[in-house]
């Protein structure tokens, strides 16, 4: 199948009745990919400079090939075929089962939500880099490997919640 054919399958699998994407169709197909290289945030503001300036905030068919691209490459920024990567990465996750129906889905993609997370989204990225490290000390005394074997976990304090609730 070709790459093109590929975007089309999931810009039908995304757009709506007319015929175009929004954000919230677009991070329910790109859920899984979202990782500590990819967010949210991020890709709300692939989104945001991929929408035109007419003030409607939906894709068209070509305007989603362009995101489509401009995430792969942002996903997988080493690999020269990143867009395939993507789309088989996604093809591959259809039969996982993600809770997009919630209310807490549906404002975490609120605009205001995205702006607060912008806010916090380096830092948050930086402490888990720093967590995750082979060779840095974790809480003055523990080591990577320790931290490992006896099993700790890093918990973010739930900062956002509150902010998510109107």
């Amino acid at each position: 199948m070709l790459l093109e054919e590929k975007i089309q399958d999931l810009f039908v699998t995304c757009s709506g009745a007319n015929g175009s994407v929004d954000f919230k169709s677009v991070c329910k197909a790109l859920w899984v990919s979202f990782n500590n290289g990819v967010s949210l945030v991020d890709t709300a503001g692939v989104f945001t400079v991929s929408i035109p300036g007419n003030g409607l905030e939906v894709l068209n068919a070509e305007l989603f090939t362009e995101f489509i691209k401009a995430f792969a490459r942002l996903r997988y920024p080493i690999h020269q075929d990143f867009c395939n990567l993507v789309l088989d990465e996604l093809k591959k996750s259809k039969g996982l089962k993600v809770n997009t129906d919630s209310t807490f889905f549906a404002n975490a993609l609120d605009k205001n939500v995205i702006r607060i997370l912008l806010k916090f989204d380096l830092p948050l990225r930086r402490a888990f880099s720093n967590f995750c490290g082979q060779s840095v000390r974790v809480g003055g005394v523990l080591t990577w490997d320790e931290v490992k074997n006896l099993s700790i976990g890093m918990e973010v304090s739930s900062v956002f919640i509150t902010s998510m609730k109107y």
